[in-house]
């Protein structure tokens, strides 16, 4: 069940992104076969090809292109595999494997994790031990799907250890059906660590304000997600230049929704590869490719675009 497809869209549209993807690179691999094919006596590389051929526009579109396909996403924890977790509960609760009770919508998964609650405003909770202590700073937003007994409000919380690294609250929408929630965090940990913190454990604090004794969750398909959502800041407020840039990408638009912008550059994979406080940052020292990058406004608001590096 592991995969690195985005869990907000459906089995089939993964299939068609994937297909799709694939013939939008085919000349990334027929460029260097024409090469060969032509036996140039220039020894150029690849590279210099691209750019000094009329091929270059074609090359351009065809990564960009392909770029509005990518849904990148990595798997936390599935629950698939127990070598890749343990359960921890107190006040009441227990946290079990179990058979997923619902194999259909959005979620068909043979195994899910079962949260049961005890009893008690904010007297218990349910905890995942995750195996390997992973990166925050990797995480552009967290996804798992949910079955939920009601709509109550929740808290989900990233820890290492006893220490909170990042929460968020959410709220399930159904009672019936497997739903995908997506959140994006806020950072817990002292100032000036968000680049550097860890987490090994997710805990899960589900309608914590009201007494839930016996209540029912399952949680599954837990996720990090670097296709970051765009809805909640308007791009058309601002633009990326020059795209492709080979020193310094720069923002430009309106001033007030750039005030207090803090730029990330990421891999097509969630990776950070390095931010900056300003509506400037240099990515001169990247490697040419193409990559993400995030803004993140005052309100903490955060949406995507791609750029190439030259």
């Amino acid at each position: 069940m592991y995969n690195t497809q985005s869990l907000l869209i459906n089995k089939t549209k993964d299939i068609q992104h994937s297909i799709f993807m694939v013939l939008s690179l085919l000349p990334l691999f027929l460029i260097p076969l024409t090469i060969n094919i032509l036996n140039m006596t220039n020894k150029t590389t690849y590279q210099n090809f691209i750019k000094k051929t009329t091929l270059k526009p074609l090359f351009a579109l065809c990564i960009f292109f392909a770029a509005h396909h990518v849904q990148a996403q990595t798997m936390i924890v599935d629950f698939e595999n127990p070598a890749n977790y343990t359960f921890g509960a107190w006040g009441g609760a227990t946290s079990e494997a179990v058979a997923n009770p619902d194999a259909s919508g959005s979620n068909t998964s043979a195994t899910v994790a079962k949260f049961t609650n005890g009893g008690g405003v904010w007297a218990n909770g349910n905890a995942i031990d995750l195996t390997t202590e992973l990166n925050y700073s990797d995480l552009a937003s967290l996804q798992f799907s949910i079955k939920a007994p009601n709509t109550q409000w929740c808290l989900v919380q990233l820890k290492n250890g006893d220490d909170n690294v990042a929460e968020v609250g959410f709220n399930a929408s159904s009672t019936t059906a497997w739903e995908n929630i997506d959140v994006t965090l806020d950072f817990k940990g002292p100032a000036g660590t968000e680049a550097t913190a860890t987490y090994n454990k997710i805990v899960f604090f589900l309608n914590p304000n009201n007494e839930s004794s016996g209540d029912e969750w399952y949680v599954d398909n837990i996720a990090n997600s670097a296709t970051l959502s765009s809805k909640d800041f308007n791009q058309d407020s601002f633009d990326v230049y020059p795209n492709p840039v080979s020193n310094v990408l720069k923002l430009r638009g309106n001033q007030s929704a750039l005030d207090g912008v803090k730029i990330s550059i990421l891999s097509l994979t969630g990776q950070l590869i390095k931010t900056s406080h300003s509506a400037t940052i240099n990515v001169s020292d990247i490697k040419p490719g193409l990559y993400l990058v995030s803004v993140k406004n005052k309100l903490g608001q955060i949406s995507t675009k791609k750029f190439i590096k030259a």
